[in-house]
Formats: C-alpha cells, structure tokens, sequence
C-alpha cells in the first residue's frame, strides 16, 4: 500500500513540472503571436545571427567542448542548489524560463515564418530533444528528491548517504544522458540546423 502511494505521488510531482512547463511554454508562445508586431528589431538580429551561422566555418570538436561544459555547469549547478534552501524555487524557475522562452522563440518563428519557422524550431531541439528531455525530467526528480532528504537546505547529506540512498548513481545517469544529448547536438545537431537555415536563406 505504501508503496503504491508512493508511486502516486511521484506520479503527481510529476505532472505537476510538466503542468507548469507547458503552462510557461503557452505563455510564451500566446505572447510571441501578440507582441509579434513590436520584435522586428529582434527579428532582423535573429536573422542576421542565423546567416552567421551558415557563413561560419564549424569546429565539431571545439563545439562539441562548449556544449559539454555548457551542460556540465548547469548540471553542476542544479544539483549543488538542491541542497539549499533555494532548491525548489531554482527547479520552478527553471521550468518557467525554459518553457517560456522556447515557447516565445518558436512563437516568433512561426509567426514570421509560418511552416519553415516550425522547420527551424525542430531543427534547434532535433534530435538531442529525445536525449535531454527524458534527462531534464529525471534530473528534476533526482534533485527534488535529494532537497526532501536534505530537509529543504537544513541539513546537507553526506556522500555515503547519497551513496545508500542512490542519488549519486541517478545524478550521474542523469549526467551521462547530458554527455549524449551533447554529442548529438554538436555533431547531429548542428548539421541539421545548418543544413534547414540554408534552406531558409534559398
């Protein structure tokens, strides 16, 4: 019985980050296709930002860096603000901004665009999405477990209890989903980016 509990409840945390993510992700969008009219200034910026990337020579090994340490320090980051008292209002925000502004840029797109826009919104998130996302989720169950041991910031657990507890066996599954996610996007990615701008630039 307890543990059919349990799994409800992980079930409704569950639901409740991806209500509010979706809800942030709504936001943006809804907003992008109001205000639309008054971003041509940042419209002419993304489109000169994107022929910038078709002209420049591309360094998969240098992006490919950049991108892990990129997603080492969120990473890194994430979990160390788990164990303060700033743990779920870090996981909240974090799950707002994101969804806001993705929601935002691909709003923007396909207002401007239409079906290319949409094209080059899969092409930004395609196909490390299908590595970071279950990675973002596992992650955001990980660390608001590991708040709940740490009390909400009061008391830090050590590492034989993140041991026992099997926090730091989750955290570096979690991590290398990231490893990945970072390859496919630096060395899938990138080329599928480039390959739909050139497409966009006719």
């Amino acid at each position: 019985m307890a543990y059919g509990q349990s799994g409800i409840r992980k079930q409704t945390e569950g639901w409740y980050a991806i209500g509010i993510w979706a809800a942030a992700l709504l936001a943006g969008i809804l907003t992008a296709r109001l205000g639309a009219g008054y971003c041509q200034d940042g419209v002419i910026v993304l489109e000169e930002y994107f022929r910038t990337i078709i002209r420049s020579e591309r360094n998969y090994g240098a992006l490919l860096w950049h991108i892990v340490s990129r997603n080492t320090g969120r990473f890194a980051l994430f979990f160390m603000a788990q164990v303060t008292v700033f743990g779920l209002p870090v996981m909240i925000c974090a799950l707002i901004a994101f969804g806001a502004a993705f929601g935002f840029f691909a709003g923007l797109l396909c207002v401007q665009y239409g079906g290319m826009g949409a094209l080059i919104t899969a092409a930004c998130i395609l196909p490390q999405a299908f590595v970071y996302v279950p990675a973002a989720f596992r992650c955001l169950y990980t660390g608001y477990r590991l708040n709940r041991a740490s009390g909400g910031g009061r008391s830090i657990p050590g590492v034989r209890e993140l041991w026992m507890e099997g926090y730091l066996k989750q955290m570096a599954f979690v991590y290398g989903l990231l490893l990945i996610g970072s390859a496919a996007e630096a060395l899938i990615g990138t080329q599928l980016l480039c390959k739909v701008l050139e497409l966009w630039n006719g």
